[in-house]
């Protein structure tokens, strides 16, 4: 019994493995427009960076952010891209899933890759990659946009999380899902959307504050900043990084977790290069 038990983990492993899409940076900067920046983690109580990856493609923005690794904060590590051939995305074939999710409103049509990068002769994958893909768009304000957590909407009113805590307690009449102490609550799909927080002037670009009201442990770069032709270059990332132990836990884990694993802060981390 013990030796079927550790066949059929095998081979779910193998599957996972198998399953798992790389997708070569060179690739992506000899077919797309990308803007790179550097974020500080320092806020979030140990130090290192994370590596923030705009790709444009029209009206369509895929962030990819390389996180550090718990255990040694390490970012990158060495891999034999022989082995991985077979599991390279084509860089043509990145917008695919946003595109299709824009037909089909499936919140399962998002793509996720490990990103990899050539130094000298050798590759190199991300240890902890999240991948997030966006439609950027000045809807009029007549019409009322559904953003799920995929639209931003540069031209939607303002709406402080007070004004939507409130709002929401009235339609709900349940625990706020943005608050810290309610991390474990689930948000009904269609009530998902990302709110434009405030709108001001930084260093001669427009700069958008985002939020988003989705589950606390799956919404990604759950706060962000927006600017035209930069990308987002600053997010808040706490959420990422959940201590249990050493160990970080799977990017979007539902596993129950304590406030005590959660850092203290959740700062917004700005593009260092726009400091």
């Amino acid at each position: 019994m013990k030796k079927l038990i550790y066949i059929i983990l095998f081979c779910a492993y193998a599957l996972q493995a198998q399953q798992q899409k790389y997708i070569l940076l060179d690739s992506i900067t000899s077919h797309y427009k990308v803007k790179q920046y550097t974020l500080d983690t320092s806020p979030y109580g140990f130090k290192s960076t994370i590596e923030m990856y705009n790709v444009f493609d029209d009206d369509f923005l895929i962030l990819i952010s390389v996180l550090p690794d718990f255990q040694n904060l390490t970012k990158w590590e060495e891999i034999d891209i022989q082995q991985v051939q077979n599991n390279l995305l084509p860089a043509k074939d990145l917008f695919s899933k946003i595109r299709l999710r824009m037909l089909t409103s499936n919140p399962k049509d998002v793509i996720k890759v490990r990103l990899v990068k050539k130094e000298k002769s050798k590759y190199y994958a991300a240890t902890r990659c999240l991948t997030e893909s966006y439609y950027c768009r000045d809807f009029p304000r007549e019409m009322q946009i559904a953003t799920s957590d995929f639209i931003i909407n540069t031209n939607q009113p303002i709406t402080s999380v007070a004004q939507l805590k409130l709002a929401y307690k009235q339609v709900n009449g349940e625990a706020f899902p943005l608050e810290r102490e309610n991390a474990d609550c689930s948000l009904q799909e269609y009530l998902k959307h990302i709110y434009l927080l405030n709108v001001e002037e930084k260093k001669g670009d427009t700069a958008y504050y985002f939020y988003k009201f989705a589950d606390y442990f799956e919404k990604g770069v759950g706060s962000f900043v927006y600017i035209k032709g930069k990308g987002i270059v600053a997010g808040a990332y706490y959420n990422c990084f959940v201590r249990r132990g050493k160990h970080s836990p799977p990017l979007g884990s539902r596993e129950k977790l304590t406030l005590k694993n959660i850092p203290e802060s959740e700062e917004l981390l700005l593009a260092e290069e726009l400091k």
